[in-house]
């Protein structure tokens, strides 16, 4: 028994109660930071300076979580949320981050393949021309637009990439639907 007539068990149990208590309030407080960034993330008007500063009102646990929730629930992912999400990567989610990217890559949604795109851009991912020239045959007009403008820079050490984008020149010239890539490939010599 403790002085104050409670035994040692019961007080190691009172002890423990507090604990898992306050590990409950902190849990909901860290829930609650995460709902409130999710909101920041899908807001209409979102501050370009708070996005590029990575949304410093938040602890980078709530940043971690609402990443792993997408992570494991790639459905849930609007465009404009997978565009957002690279500005909360913390380092030990990118890796995550650029694997959920990827699986938006094949998206039924060109506007999710867009995004994860230059969402792994955003990421600085090593496979990034990897994954742009997979887009090369894409019959998205922003979709094949972004891909182009991604590889451009290695027109030069490729060039099988020039013959690649002369032929994707013949395939979208006079197509009603395109309208950057015509003009990006116009610019490059590609007519």
């Amino acid at each position: 028994m403790i002085g104050t007539g409670i035994s040692a068990r019961a007080a190691l149990a009172v002890a423990l109660l507090l604990t898992i208590g306050s590990n409950l309030m902190a849990d909901e407080e860290r829930r609650a930071e995460a709902r409130m960034l999710l909101a920041e993330l899908t807001a209409e008007n979102v501050s370009p300076s708070e996005m590029e500063q990575g949304f410093p009102g938040f602890s980078a646990r709530a940043r971690d979580d609402v990443i792993a929730h997408f992570v494991h629930h790639p459905q849930a992912v609007t465009p404009k949320l997978l565009a957002r999400l690279p500005y909360i990567a913390t380092e030990p989610q990118r890796p995550a981050l650029r694997d959920l990217m990827r699986s938006h890559l094949v998206s039924e949604d060109p506007r999710l393949r867009e995004r994860a795109l230059y969402g792994l851009q955003a990421l600085d991912d090593p496979r990034l021309a990897q994954a742009a020239a997979g887009l090369l045959d894409d019959t998205d007009d922003r979709v094949l637009f972004g891909a182009i403008h991604i590889l451009t820079p290695q027109l030069d050490r490729h060039p099988a990439l020039g013959e690649r984008l002369r032929a994707i020149a013949d395939r979208v010239r006079d197509q009603p639907e395109y309208e950057l890539t015509p003009k990006l490939l116009q610019s490059l010599g590609y007519r």
